[in-house]
């Protein structure tokens, strides 16, 4: 029997709390529907007396033989197999910036000078030679903006290249400290997993042994309680045994 409590809203009903009653029949038995019933809490919660009880106890036996520790192991190598890749890439990207690769030698990030002075300089200079008359004031002043223009957009792009090269380095420290990180905690998840194996081991075999010596103990306490029936059974067919006359005596 269960007792249910309505709120109504906008002239609906909505269950919010389904609380449950005691019943007192005697044939109803909450432990029929209660989930819980066979949870053994007392063996949960209860501290172990020896080391050995981890491995009678199923909660704490799970514990030991659980494989998420050589999950994480497995895990974390990939993460570091991952990570080494885009390492690679970023170390690789930072050799051709500082034209440091073999591959890309002749690769230049700055300006020449043939292409500094324009084609600008190299068309007046061949014309005023072949025709013999000078360039006009204002084309030579067009010019000197142009390479003034072009000086300030290389000033411009040297900064950016600078800032490039800083921040792939700052990557390239973060990717590595990252990588550090990663095998000192898959070092100490290996670690901690044959530990726990070990542990396991001679957990086991001490159990295995005090269960040895419990059967053994029983067996000589059987053994004992078992000479001791005989000697009671022996003393109780001495007292009844006949006389020495061989006389057998009947009371009328």
């Amino acid at each position: 029997m269960s007792e249910q409590i309505d709120l109504v809203k906008n002239g609906k009903n909505r269950s919010v709390i389904k609380r449950r009653k005691r019943r007192f029949d005697e044939d109803f038995s909450d432990e029929e529907e209660d989930p819980y019933t066979q949870v053994k809490v007392e063996d949960i919660l209860s501290p172990i007396e020896t080391p050995s009880d981890i491995v009678r106890r199923p909660t704490l036996r799970r514990i030991l033989k659980s494989p998420q520790m050589e999950l994480l192991a497995n895990t974390s190598m990939e993460f570091i197999e991952s990570e080494k890749t885009f390492n690679k890439i970023l170390s690789r990207l930072s050799s051709i910036l500082y034209c440091d690769d073999p591959q890309y030698v002749d690769v230049t990030y700055e300006r020449t000078t043939e292409s500094q002075n324009g084609e600008f300089s190299m068309d007046v200079d061949a014309k005023s030679d072949d025709k013999g008359h000078k360039s006009s004031p204002e084309s030579v002043h067009a010019g000197r903006n142009g390479h003034k223009g072009d000086a300030v957009a290389d000033e411009e792009a040297r900064l950016i290249l600078v800032r490039v090269r800083e921040l792939l380095q700052e990557n390239i420290n973060f990717s590595n400290e990252y990588l550090n990180r990663l095998r000192s905690a898959r070092a100490k998840l290996t670690r901690t997993n044959t530990q726990k194996k070990q542990l396991w081991k001679r957990l086991k075999m001490k159990a295995i042994e005090q269960e040895r010596k419990r059967i053994q103990h029983m067996q000589q306490q059987a053994q004992r309680e078992t000479n001791g029936a005989a000697s009671v059974l022996s003393s109780l067919a001495r007292n009844t045994s006949p006389g020495p006359s061989g006389l057998n005596l009947s009371y009328t």
